[in-house]
């Protein structure tokens, strides 16, 4: 038997007490005894498997002891104790603990409540899904451990266990000073990339050049003895290779020595010997969209004096020079002259009142309208009409006598 492992069976054969004969009915009872304490019933079942066969299926508390012994009792039989000495099973040493999990997540795992060991006592170690419905025979080491809540936080699971779930708790393997050399068969496709690869190679150039003797060896070889030269001097500490240096070292090179066509210091000397002139390059020529070169010469890509002739601005000038040079201020009143009330009274007398709407109840346009459009009178009420002579425009109660047709105009 394996010790604290739920899943396990005992079984025993029961033989009446009369015949010897198999007992194959009856009330079977198993009483646990553990570690030579007190005997308890179990709480496991019974079942009869047949010829006499019982078999008893213990809880994974009856199995964590030292040394079990299963009594099965049946009244008609003889009874049968097995006595068994549960092991951590076959396992090698480092074996820390073998339960079923309270809980499991993605990344984590709650060992069984009986565990207790300090706080990240168990980081390193190995935590195996032995049994699950779903996401057994998954390994993985124990990130953190919280001894409160027997949460192991671990990487995410490939497949997160479901159903009841039993784990088994390894100690992490010793470090070892010369690890064995590893002889690699096969390898899962872009394990070993060449970024990876590439990344690596310039973070070791790099560490490399950061060093005097890298940085001779470097130029040995190149064959570059002047090179070496100065790596003999930084290493002396007479020239420190900081950035300074270097960036002080690129400013004061004579251009002189750089003069190869294509070259960078051959484009700088050019440009130094000759500056360009940027009112001699062509526009909008190498200026981009939206660049102020771009704006100028997309705009302005005409003679100034060809804007000149500003038709509509000078009409604008001819009304504005029209106004009087006073009132100073908006809003002021402004005298208008005789030709200009005489036009204005004009155009009130020549306006056409249909084309007129809005009007109040009391306005002078419904005033004309008595004089000019169709009037009538009936039953006592004056009806004036607008310009069509048929839409009402305004009533009034008429009040008659006799030899006086109208005494009295009351407009509504």
């Amino acid at each position: 038997m394996r010790k604290n492992i739920a899943g396990q069976y005992v079984d025993a054969h029961l033989s009446a007490r009369t015949d010897g004969s198999p007992v194959t009915s009856g009330t079977t009872n198993v009483f646990v005894t553990g570690d030579n304490g007190t005997q308890t019933a179990g709480a496991g079942a019974v079942v009869h498997k047949g010829n006499g066969l019982w078999c008893y299926s213990p809880t994974q508390a009856e199995t964590n002891y030292n040394h079990v012994v299963f009594s099965f009792i049946n009244s008609t039989a003889v009874n049968a104790g097995v006595q068994l000495y549960p092991r951590l099973s076959d396992l090698n040493q480092g074996l820390i603990d073998i339960g079923t999990a309270q809980a499991v997540a993605g990344t984590s795992l709650t060992l069984q409540s009986g565990f207790s060991a300090g706080d990240n006592a168990i980081a390193g170690a190995i935590l195996f899904v032995s049994s699950a419905s779903t996401g057994a025979y998954q390994a993985r080491p124990v990130k953190t451990y919280n001894n409160t809540t027997k949460v192991a936080t671990v990487d995410t699971w490939t497949i997160t266990p479901t159903g009841t779930i039993t784990y088994v708790l390894f100690a992490a393997p010793p470090a070892t000073a010369s690890p064995p050399d590893v002889n690699v068969v096969s390898m899962a496709a872009n394990t070993l990339t060449a970024s990876a690869l590439a990344t690596d190679a310039v973070t070791e150039i790099q560490t490399g050049l950061a060093t005097a003797s890298g940085l001779s060896a470097l130029a040995t070889l190149a064959g570059q003895t002047a090179m070496q030269t100065d790596v003999t001097t930084i290493k002396n500490g007479v020239q420190p290779l900081t950035l300074a240096a270097i960036k002080n070292a690129v400013l004061d090179e004579p251009l002189s020595g750089h003069l190869t066509a294509g070259t960078v210091g051959k484009a700088v000397s050019d440009g130094a010997a000759a500056p360009i002139d940027p009112w001699a390059i062509a526009a909008p020529g190498p200026y981009g969209a939206g660049t102020f070169g771009n704006v100028v010469a997309t705009r302005l890509d005409g003679t100034i004096t060809s804007r000149a002739a500003q038709t509509t601005a000078d009409a604008i000038k001819a009304k504005t020079d029209a106004l009087p040079a006073s009132p100073a201020a908006i809003g002021d009143a402004m005298t208008l002259t005789s030709g200009e009330r005489t036009a204005i009274a004009d155009a009130f007398l020549k306006r056409d009142m249909g084309a007129v709407s809005g009007e109040a109840s009391r306005s002078p346009l419904n005033a004309f309208r008595l004089l000019r459009n169709k009037r009538s009178v009936s039953g006592g009420s004056l009806t004036v009409t607008k310009e069509d002579d048929s839409t009402t425009a305004w009533t009034a109660t008429v009040t008659t006598a006799p030899g006086d047709p109208a005494t009295n105009v009351d407009p509504a």
